[in-house]
């Protein structure tokens, strides 16, 4: 799994032999009001396939999150979501995608690294 970020978006993408994914998210500022998510599917080209349904993707994506800020005692409060609509099912794996951006950026927070 490869990972980038650059302060506000944090992304991650994972290719496993004939599978890919792309996740990006971002965070509410602390202190902020937290809104509803912002969930926005990329379409690469015009005439790909859509496999990955918005509404699965934020649920696995939250799902991840809370499983994370369990493990680390934090809360994690999403405020956009940025997929691939045309990338590998299952959709579930956006959960462990999420939980190990979740934990990378937590790390780099405790090392004064991010």
């Amino acid at each position: 799994m490869q990972f980038h970020d650059d302060g506000f978006t944090y992304k991650a993408v994972s290719i496993s032999g004939p599978t890919h994914n792309f996740l990006g998210v971002e965070f509410v500022p602390f202190g902020a009001v937290a809104r509803p998510v912002l969930i926005e599917p990329v379409r690469l080209f015009p005439a790909e396939p859509i496999r990955l349904a918005a509404d699965e993707v934020l649920l696995w994506v939250e799902q991840g999150m809370k499983e994370a800020g369990e493990e680390l005692g934090v809360e994690f409060r999403l405020s956009r979501i940025i997929y691939v609509m045309s990338d590998s099912p299952p959709v579930a794996v956006y959960r462990d995608i999420a939980k190990r951006i979740a934990h990378r950026m937590h790390a780099r927070r405790q090392t004064g690294e991010g």
